[in-house]
């Protein structure tokens, strides 16, 4: 299963926890791939089947997208914490 990671930028620190307790299963084994708010694009949401948002805020286009990824069949999963945000329209 592929898995993309969504982090602040420069918290890539911060997603070790995330990338720990991901690697531990092995049925279905998880793929990670990381990305900043920013730098996530559409193709990384095409090739995933989960999206975990972690600890991010969260601007409106990232908000539309996220959903329209969810819409479609995509999983999402928000750890929020002292830097998360969600637009209140989405």
């Amino acid at each position: 299963m592929r898995a993309v990671v969504v982090n602040r930028s420069g918290s890539d620190a911060d997603a070790l926890y995330v990338a720990r307790a991901l690697a531990i299963g092995e049925a279905p084994r998880v793929e990670l791939t990381f990305r900043s708010a920013t730098s996530l694009t559409d193709a990384d949401l095409r090739g995933a089947a989960v999206v975990v948002v972690n600890d991010v805020q969260v601007a409106d286009d990232l908000a539309d997208r996220l959903t329209a990824f969810v819409s479609s069949g995509g999983g999402l999963f928000v750890a929020a914490g002292p830097h998360a945000a969600w637009p209140v329209h989405a």
